[in-house]
């Protein structure tokens, strides 16, 4: 998302600081995303995937913020629990 900084403000009338928060707002729900390795991994996954797609379809910035951070929200939890859930293996 962060290459497509200036196709986003030419799209939509917002500045460079909106257009940059698409991705910290991903950043910001992996952060927050692994906060329970026991609700899974692929789960949250594929929930991901289904935000990643409504972030492909969206047509206002507001629909891209909400998508982007739900997005990482549900990618965090599988980036941080594989290792965990190889080494149970």
């Amino acid at each position: 998302m962060s290459p497509t900084t200036e196709q986003l403000k030419n799209a939509y009338p917002i500045g460079q600081e909106t257009a940059i928060l698409t991705t910290s707002l991903y950043v910001l729900g992996i952060a927050f995303g692994p906060m329970g390795r026991k609700i899974g991994v692929l789960l949250p996954f594929f929930i991901s995937m289904l935000l990643t797609a409504g972030t492909a379809s969206a047509d206002n910035v507001a629909v891209i913020m909400c998508t982007r951070f739900f997005s990482g929200l549900f990618a965090g939890a599988p980036i941080v629990s594989t290792g965990g859930v190889l080494a149970d293996l």
